[in-house]
């Protein structure tokens, strides 16, 4: 990932570009990169390059990053726990089918277009 963004010379910009493209929040890759969020949406205005990348290389990664997410959680679900009596006695798969339904219909609507 850091040559991807290695045009951009501030080592904060770069380090929010990473941190967005890992994660896709603004709000934590700001954390991360140890800035306010607001700084982000400055760049965005007044830096081209800057922009470019997020928008060309960030996002996108952002967003694999998501789909990802969202077919690991309707395919292979996650472990909620069991609890009795306040104490955890084990776990329950769980699943999320309506997710699997958004992902099924966002992809048949892209073949379809």
């Amino acid at each position: 990932m850091g040559d991807l963004f290695g045009k951009i010379r501030h080592p904060r910009k770069r380090a929010f570009l990473r941190a967005f493209a890992a994660c896709g929040r603004v709000g934590k890759a700001a954390e991360i990169a140890g800035i306010d969020r607001d700084t982000h949406y400055v760049w965005l205005r007044s830096d081209t390059e800057y922009r470019h990348l997020y928008e060309s290389v960030a996002r996108p990664m952002a967003g694999d990053y998501a789909e990802e997410l969202a077919w690991e959680r309707a395919e292979d679900g996650w472990d909620e726990p069991v609890y009795q009596r306040g104490a955890m006695v084990g776990t329950i798969r769980r699943f999320d089918n309506n997710l699997l339904l958004e992902i099924m219909l966002a992809i048949s609507s892209r073949i379809s277009a």
